[in-house]
């Protein structure tokens, strides 16, 4: 018998899916997908890991305080908050404030007085980008900021090395 070869019969074969080559798409789409993430949170990284607040905020200590300006390599305004204990001896705790809040935040002065009632004399300084100070945060920014509020508690108050104590958060 021939074969039938009429109108419903397929001229061409079907073709099937290979699923090797789907495979092979989704991996591919998959590291594509992983790659644009990884470039966007490298972009992003300083927006969103230093959440920078702008204004200083109306937050006071209910204690004495001041703002000193903190002398810098680069010249940049930095201000810091001191709040001695009184006592000449007493150490000091560089207070390196979290993100996103400024020196002047709630929890912050919170921090301030739970120190300041364990006999400890505070300094807080702030970072730039936050609080109406220029520049944006950066990691080594932060860094030289609060190095900057250790050199001032060094030369300045001339607090010994072993009176200094680091007490961050946050960032």
């Amino acid at each position: 018998e021939p074969k039938y070869t009429g109108p419903e019969r397929r001229k061409t074969p079907r073709k099937r899916r290979r699923p090797f080559r789907t495979l092979l798409l989704l991996l591919w789409l998959a590291v594509a997908g992983y790659g644009a993430g990884v470039v966007w949170l490298m972009t992003q990284e300083t927006r969103i890991v230093f959440q920078a607040v702008k204004s200083l905020g109306d937050g006071r200590p209910p204690f004495a305080f001041g703002q000193i300006d903190l002398p810098r390599p680069d010249g940049a305004r930095q201000f810091a908050w001191i709040m001695p204990r009184g006592e000449t001896d007493a150490p000091w705790v560089l207070y390196l404030h979290g993100s996103p809040s400024t020196v002047a935040s709630g929890v912050n002065i919170a921090h301030y007085a739970m120190l300041r009632d364990l006999g400890l004399s505070v300094i807080a300084p702030e970072y730039r980008g936050f609080a109406g100070l220029e520049g944006t945060p950066t990691e080594s920014g932060l860094s030289a900021d609060a190095t900057a509020a250790y050199e001032y508690l060094r030369t300045v108050r001339k607090v010994a090395s072993t009176k200094v104590i680091l007490y961050g958060w946050s960032l």
